[in-house]
């Protein structure tokens, strides 16, 4: 993930990341010039706020965010990494890839999940605007 990022995202770029618990990793990889945010508040990555946390999943809008994301990016790249594994987030990740995907078609998948080999893996998805 951290290399593809490394060899891709440009600046203006936007990294997502799907549920945020993926965010202290990534933000730790991604490129310094790149900016990264945390679902589904687009917050600071480096951390994962547990208070409340099922409360404020649940309480989420995925069509909210989505359309967030994409204010956000503005004629940027969205480099979403997301996973739909996570108990508590990974259903609004699958609908947020989706939406998103919808949104911006011709989304490159970059790096594919692999939960036989990792136990939490995740995905890269690159979304090109238009």
């Amino acid at each position: 993930m951290g290399a593809e990022l490394r060899r891709s995202a440009r600046p203006g770029d936007l990294v997502v990341v799907c549920p945020d618990q993926l965010g202290p990793a990534i933000q730790r990889l991604a490129p310094t010039d790149v900016r990264v945010v945390r679902t589904p508040d687009l917050g600071d990555p480096r951390f994962v706020d547990w208070v409340d946390y099922a409360d404020r999943q649940a309480a989420s809008s995925v069509s909210v965010v989505a359309d967030r994301i994409l204010a956000t990016a503005g004629t940027g790249t969205i480099w979403l990494v997301w996973s739909g594994s996570y108990r508590l987030a990974g259903p609004q990740c699958d609908e947020l890839a989706g939406r998103l995907s919808a949104i911006r078609p011709g989304t490159s998948p970059e790096v594919q999940a692999d939960p036989a080999k990792y136990f939490e893996s995740a995905s890269l998805i690159r979304l090109v605007a238009r």
